[in-house]
């Protein structure tokens, strides 16, 4: 599977002792400049792929930092493609998967 990481935070601190285990062939890092959910939906249309946020993003359908076109692909693919996340009480992580994506995920596993 490939990785595109979207973050406002440097990559490499994170990276330090676990370089090892990660393909970074597999890996895109994007630096966000913006708050990082408006670039992480810039590159999400722009990879034409899922994207992974903890936050609601279903708000950003009308606001003014994404132009006119990238609002209506949200319109769009929202149902599809935004798979939220979250940490519960234990700090276990979790995850809401689309249909799309699950059966995508799927079929690349196979």
């Amino acid at each position: 599977m490939k990785v595109i990481l979207v973050s406002a935070r440097e990559l490499l601190p994170f990276l330090e002792g676990h370089t090892a285990s990660i393909d970074s062939a597999r890996l895109l890092y994007v630096k966000a400049f913006n708050e990082t959910v408006v670039d992480l939906l810039k590159v999400a249309d722009e990879f034409r792929c899922p994207f992974l946020a903890q936050d609601e993003v279903a708000s950003l359908e009308d606001d003014w930092r994404l132009p006119p076109q990238r609002r209506e692909w949200l319109r769009r693919v929202l149902p599809h493609l935004h798979v939220r996340f979250a940490f519960n009480p234990e700090g276990s992580f979790g995850v809401a998967m689309p249909a799309l994506v699950r059966e995508h995920l799927e079929r690349l596993a196979v």
